[in-house]
């Protein structure tokens, strides 16, 4: 599970699993974890608790490097 970026409380990262939904990033944050689509930025999971603003920009300034990681692992997995 490579870590992507560290920034502030956000610590994002990406997961290689067989049957994989579409790319995102795991944000752990304040004790919880959301994923977020790297496609269009949403949460993939109901959440009922508050989603901080900062967690949309810190995952797109690391979107590239985070894609390019979630490709590289699921293509890995393939062969």
């Amino acid at each position: 599970m490579p870590e992507i970026a560290r920034e502030g409380k956000f610590k994002l990262r990406v997961y290689a699993r067989k049957e994989h939904p579409p790319p995102h990033v795991h944000v752990y944050f304040d004790d919880r974890v959301v994923r977020v689509s790297l496609y269009d930025l949403r949460i993939l999971d109901p959440t009922e608790k508050h989603i901080p603003k900062e967690l949309f920009h810190v995952v797109k300034k690391h979107r590239p490097k985070a894609l390019a990681e979630w490709k590289r692992l699921n293509e890995d997995r393939r062969r």
